[in-house]
């Protein structure tokens, strides 16, 4: 799931809350897919829940430039709460079942 947050204005830029699913074209969405996939090809994240982090610059072609990428899910309960009331998945438990 794709999400986005919600920001302060410069030049503080906190996070203060998220739209799910994020507000973008499914072009944009395959964009980040293929770059997500190359990356956990790199790193082998393999079998796991991945959280993502990351900026698409629109000054450049929509650029996918990440932030921070690794093999768990991600924090302040989003993955177990945002995430399986926005998709009707909970990823986590799907996650305990395949180990």
């Amino acid at each position: 799931m794709v999400r986005e947050k919600l920001l302060t204005s410069l030049p503080y830029r906190q996070e203060v809350g998220y739209i799910s699913p994020a507000r973008i074209d499914n072009n944009i969405f395959k964009l980040i897919e293929q770059e997500v996939n190359i990356w956990c090809e790199i790193l082998k994240l393999n079998n796991c829940v991945i959280h993502v982090d990351l900026i698409i610059n629109n000054t450049y072609d929509n650029a996918i430039i990440p932030i921070e990428i690794s093999g768990r899910p991600s924090g302040l309960m989003r993955s177990s709460f945002m995430t399986p009331y926005s998709t009707g998945i909970n990823f986590c438990r799907m996650e305990l079942k395949c180990n």
